[in-house]
């Protein structure tokens, strides 16, 4: 009974060592009831990138892609050609997504990082940073920079005088590009367009001006007015609703004043345009005779623009006793006294008052010209 047979046990020989090997315990060794510690496996660590694991990574036969343990999800891709560049990988809606940053060294690893953090902030917004690069780029092509700067070199050096090409690159330059820099082509409205010709025409010149005042339509309206619009025999202007503000045909009448005016204009052969610059387009260059005009006007003369003849117009119809509604309609506009369901069942044309309206302020304004004193009937309560 003292004779103990020896046992036998599986123990690590090492710490680094797993349960596989077997060796026997010398006699009166008693077997350890203590259960020995088995190191973990760990993962591999991801390294930390830095300048130079940047500059040593060597490119093999594949591409390959080196993570950095400082930013997750950015990667180092290196090509077997030795080109190096930085892209992010994430996951939009399930789907794995790779969105480039840019190539090495002109992106460097710190720039490569903030640009990582700013797409892992999209995505964690919802946002898909790799479809956005890509809507932007298409964007870019219809840029209105870019869009403004071919036309000018394929069609405005190539085929006009060089004084008329410089005056439309210098229009594009101070009207258009400070307005609409950075905007898509597609995304400029027509009131857009309307808008910077608005601010071109109010510089004003003496026929414009007198034009405006006599007739009291918008300066855009007025500056690119057509003969094919002019009916002297019925004394009408008409206007197309693709040439006024609301979208809807516009009839004005000519008063004697506003005939007279135009008879003085003079015709360019072939041009459709009253007012032209050698036919082919509407007159430019107004601010010339606006300033002009202001040499004559006394020193003290408050600042004033050409849109301003406009609520000339409008406050001196009032002043002669034309009704609200009347004005409105000779001024085209579509809110005011015809805003909402007015405007739906009011359909009266008011061709009749309008007249008799811009024929008093016709006269009004020949009396001021002349210095004589104006027989202006008043027409409060017409309608």
């Amino acid at each position: 009974m003292g004779i103990c047979r020896p046992l036998s046990k599986t123990l690590p020989d090492s710490p680094r060592q797993g349960m596989g090997v077997t060796r026997k315990l010398p006699p009166g060794e008693r077997q350890s009831s203590v259960t020995p510690q088995v190191t973990p496996t760990r993962a591999p660590v991801k390294m930390r990138l830095t300048v130079k694991t940047v500059e040593a990574v060597r490119p093999g036969a594949d591409r390959r892609e080196v993570p950095d343990g400082l930013m997750p999800g950015l990667y180092l891709i290196v090509q077997p050609s030795g080109a190096r560049s930085w892209a992010v990988r994430y996951r939009h809606q399930g789907i794995p997504r790779k969105h480039t940053l840019g190539r090495y060294p002109a992106v460097d690893l710190k720039a490569a990082r903030t640009l990582a953090g700013k797409a892992l902030r999209a995505v964690a917004e919802g946002r898909d940073p790799g479809r956005e690069k890509i809507a932007a780029r298409a964007a870019k092509a219809d840029s209105v920079d870019r869009i403004v700067e071919e036309f000018l070199e394929r069609h405005v050096r190539r085929s006009n005088r060089p004084r008329t090409a410089q005056e439309t690159e210098r229009l594009l330059r101070q009207h258009a590009l400070p307005r609409w820099r950075g905007r898509v082509v597609r995304e400029i409205t027509r009131r857009d367009v309307l808008d910077v010709l608005d601010r071109v025409v109010d510089g004003g010149a003496p026929i414009a001006a007198n034009r405006v005042l006599a007739a009291g339509q918008r300066r855009d309206e007025v500056a690119r007015m057509r003969w094919d619009e002019i009916d002297i025999d019925n004394r009408l202007w008409t206007l197309a609703p693709a040439r006024v503000k609301n979208n809807q045909f516009h009839e004005i009448p000519l008063s004697p004043a506003a005939l007279a005016i135009l008879k003085s204009v003079p015709r360019v052969a072939g041009s459709p345009f009253v007012l032209t610059n050698g036919g082919a387009s509407p007159a430019s260059g107004y601010s010339k005779g606006k300033r002009r005009l202001d040499a004559l006007l006394p020193a003290d003369m408050p600042p004033w623009r050409l849109h301003d003849l406009r609520r000339t117009c409008a406050s001196g119809l009032a002043r002669l006793g034309i009704n609200l509604p009347v004005i409105e309609k000779v001024l085209n506009h579509a809110s005011g006294s015809f805003a909402g369901i007015v405007g739906v069942y009011q359909k009266h044309s008011f061709a009749d008052e309008k007249r008799a309206a811009l024929e008093a302020w016709g006269r009004h304004i020949d009396a001021l010209v002349s210095g004589k004193p104006a027989k202006v009937v008043r027409l409060r309560g017409q309608r």
